[in-house]
């Protein structure tokens, strides 16, 4: 995917996470979309879908399957999250922060879930406060998990949904960090 078409489907994500309850609305249409792609019809009343629903298209206007099921399996994840959690993920990605939290995420992640630790510590990149805050307000909001920055550690206090909300907010991170990569 070249950068400008990364970039347009970023843009058009940042509009639609502004307005969260049209993600619900987006989710159901290409569930419909990816039903049927022949009778492929979204509803493009609403400017917001147009930029995304153009891009989702071949030069000839049929649906490109690969990119509305990537499509739907983000705003899927984004539906895990609350609209607080999503407003957070729009400031992270205006501090360009995204990466240092897929990278925590994914750490916490990997030592509490796949190794089974009940106790850990996770080295974290150390971030000016406003940035912290933002990465501290996500994770515990979404997790349970308290984290603090002294030292670099985030303690394990973690609630028992942890594990799917973790999950979706992964999936989320990964999107937009990948889609805000100038190149690969």
């Amino acid at each position: 995917m070249s950068s400008n078409l990364r970039g347009k489907f970023l843009a058009s994500f940042v509009v639609l996470m502004n307005k969260s309850d049209l993600l619900g609305e987006l989710e159901l249409q290409l569930e419909q979309v990816l039903e049927d792609p022949e009778q492929f019809k979204v509803n493009m009343d609403k400017p917001e879908f147009k930029d995304l629903m153009d891009n989702l298209q071949d030069v000839k206007g049929a649906i490109v399957i690969e990119l509305a099921e990537a499509t739907l399996y983000f705003l899927q994840a984004l539906d895990e999250l609350t609209e607080f959690q999503i407003m957070l993920l729009v400031k992270s990605m205006e501090k360009k922060i995204v990466s240092q939290q897929l990278n925590l995420v994914g750490r916490i992640i990997e030592e509490y879930f796949w190794n089974e630790k009940q106790n850990f510590t996770v080295e974290v990149q150390q971030l000016p406060e406003e940035e912290w805050d933002i990465t501290e307000a996500l994770i515990e909001e979404i997790s349970g998990i308290s984290i603090q920055q002294r030292g670099c550690t985030v303690t394990k206090s973690v609630n028992s949904d942890a594990s799917s909300a973790l999950s979706a907010l992964y999936v989320a991170l990964f999107a937009i960090d990948l889609l805000s990569k100038t190149g690969f």
